[in-house]
């Protein structure tokens, strides 16, 4: 039996992490999510946190680059083998190919669809 995963969502509008967390919740149950506005906030969590989150949604399209790729490197330092995986959300390929971690397991364009999600949720899975 799987422990309950851990989330994340980074994303500056609220509005879409809260459809992405109801999103989540049909297809998952038992999960906790946290949402950050900024990669910021999510680092300062980061901080204190006891483990990093199972999974991170990093919203490409209204986060700053610089901080979400800290924030990534950052976790992939302080967890290593235990860091979270990534799934980016809107972006482009150059966005993409900037972040270039081995634990990022899907790429969701904007307006997510819950099939996507749920592609990206098995993978989430498979890999733990």
């Amino acid at each position: 039996m799987l422990s309950k995963l851990h989330i994340w969502v980074v994303d500056r509008d609220r509005f879409m992490g809260f459809c992405i967390n109801r999103q989540l919740k049909y297809i998952v149950r038992d999960i906790s999510i946290d949402i950050f506005g900024t990669p910021n906030e999510a680092w300062h969590e980061l901080m204190t946190a006891e483990k990093a989150p199972d999974l991170l949604f990093l919203d490409l399209d209204s986060t700053d680059m610089a901080g979400g790729e800290n924030l990534l490197v950052r976790m992939n330092e302080l967890y290593k083998e235990n860091a979270s995986r990534v799934v980016l959300v809107g972006g482009n390929q150059a966005k993409h190919d900037k972040l270039q971690a081995n634990n990022i397991i899907g790429i969701l364009e904007k307006p997510l669809s819950l099939e996507g999600l749920k592609e990206v949720m098995k993978n989430g899975y498979a890999v733990k």
